[in-house]
């Protein structure tokens, strides 16, 4: 018996091209996960990398550019803090009403004028781009008393482009002495290293021809109200100063047999001041203390070589100091009190290392008149002064 012949279907069986379709599926589909999952995160690093090594590339050609005009760049350094100190100098961060003091009485004394009532006036803060401009009328908003005055107060209102002010400060002063006398005042005030003006000037004269006055000034100072400085002054100690009534180191309750008569003053006939380097006065001032002809100022942190050639005359004597390129003489015959010449030596101790304020002194005495140096003050462990070479009668005390 034959067995009937199965027929087999065909309907579960894929035709090659479907076949080949899912193959290719299947190949796209691992792609795809290939390339997000894989490839695109590493794309985008790399993308990265390289766009932080261009960015370093161009950093490290501007330093290397940088670095070859290193030279350059210090130089003008150098330049810009040469200029900015000459600048603070002349217009600075803040000068008090002590630093003023100090002024005028040194320049005063050098000049041979007596000064008598200082009067601060008014202190006005402006803003430094109406001050320069010549606006300050407009910036103004109304004067203080000295006293009163806060840069800081008055700075609240002012625009927030700047904090730097311009501070003037006006002082008023009366003075006696000859016109030589305040001609050399007001000179020395106006060529000082600050800004000081001399703003009117009233004058009057008695039967002898001694004038009498007052004197306007002006003291420009440039303020920083984000770091207002204030003035301090060295004072030396003095005994019992804090307790004037009760006994003190030193103190003696009884005196000695032996009483010292008190000295007469000192009138020297020529004055040396040796200022600190950090005095806005001139450093060194060389003057003829009687009849204020004129002063050898030195504004410069060194030694000052100065030479004071004596000449006999017929009443008493006649002189030329020279301290640098200057020179200063006697406009007439001088006369000498006691029989001799004094020259006073009044310094400053010194502020450090840094200061190496001082001056060498070469007489040369062709009088029949001894000259006698004496040095009232000055720094114990390091002096400013120094007696160089000298000819004929000359003494040092």
């Amino acid at each position: 018996m034959k067995m009937p012949k199965m027929i087999e279907s065909s309907g579960s069986r894929l035709s090659r091209r479907e076949l080949i379709m899912l193959t290719a599926l299947a190949v796209l589909v691992q792609l795809y996960f290939l390339f997000y999952q894989i490839g695109l995160p590493e794309f985008q690093r790399y993308a990265q990398a390289k766009q932080v090594n261009d960015a370093r590339k161009v950093s490290v050609a501007k330093l290397k550019a940088d670095y070859d005009n290193i030279e350059a760049f210090r130089a003008e350094l150098e330049q810009a803090l040469v200029a900015l100190e000459a600048k603070k100098m002349e217009l600075p961060a803040y000068i008090a009403q002590e630093e003023t003091l100090l002024l005028i009485d040194g320049l005063a004394a050098g000049a041979g004028l007596t000064v008598g009532v200082i009067d601060y006036d008014s202190l006005e803060i402006l803003q430094e781009g109406a001050y320069l401009s010549g606006i300050g009328g407009a910036a103004r908003g109304g004067a203080k008393d000295a006293e009163e005055a806060d840069p800081a107060e008055q700075a609240a209102g002012s625009t927030p482009q700047s904090s730097f002010l311009v501070a003037d400060q006006r002082v008023s002063l009366s003075f006696t002495g000859s016109y030589e006398a305040m001609y050399a005042f007001i000179d020395s005030l106006e060529q000082s290293n600050r800004r000081v003006y001399a703003k009117s000037l009233a004058l009057s004269s008695d039967d002898e021809g001694r004038l009498s006055g007052s004197l306007a000034l002006s003291f420009l100072s440039h303020v920083d109200v984000l770091s207002i400085e204030r003035f301090e002054m060295d004072l030396e100690a003095i005994n019992g100063k804090n307790r004037p009534f009760e006994p003190y180191a030193g103190y003696l309750s009884t005196l000695g047999k032996e009483v010292i008569a008190p000295q007469p003053a000192l009138r020297p006939d020529f004055t040396l001041y040796l200022n600190s380097y950090l005095d806005n006065a001139p450093k060194v001032i060389f003057s003829d203390s009687k009849t204020a002809a004129g002063q050898l100022p030195m504004d410069e942190n060194r030694v000052a070589n100065i030479k004071l050639t004596v000449s006999p005359s017929a009443g008493g004597f006649r002189y030329t100091a020279t301290l640098g390129g200057s020179t200063l003489r006697s406009r007439a015959e001088l006369s000498a009190e006691n029989g001799e010449i004094i020259i006073e030596v009044i310094a400053q101790d010194r502020r450090g290392a840094r200061d190496l304020v001082g001056a060498t002194l070469d007489v040369e005495n062709n009088s029949d008149l001894p000259v006698r140096i004496v040095v009232s003050r000055d720094d114990a462990q390091n002096p400013r002064f120094q007696l160089g070479s000298v000819a004929g009668s000359v003494s040092l005390e």
